[in-house]
């Protein structure tokens, strides 16, 4: 299930996710799950926070045929002034 706004989940900070384990496998796998029953998941991605979980995570498919991408604990180490389409 997809959280919407206005849930309180969506603007807390995420916590860090301190090991990968089971528990960590299974929500991604969700995610996985709920990104590719979606109409059309191109170009699109889900934060673990959109599905109700507090954690660092987040999923991209950039294409139709693009694997799906795992982030965990992501930060951002530098920033460009250009803007890019």
């Amino acid at each position: 299930m997809i959280i919407t706004v206005p849930n309180k989940v969506l603007t807390t900070p995420a916590k860090t996710v301190e090991k990968i384990d089971k528990k960590i496998r299974q929500i991604i796998a969700q995610m996985k799950k709920d990104l590719l029953n979606k109409e059309n998941p191109k170009g699109v991605g889900l934060a673990a926070t959109q599905i109700g979980v507090s954690l660092r995570i987040f999923i991209t498919k950039p294409t139709d045929d693009a694997p799906i991408d795992v982030f965990i604990n992501p930060e951002i180490i530098a920033k460009s002034k250009e803007m890019v389409e």
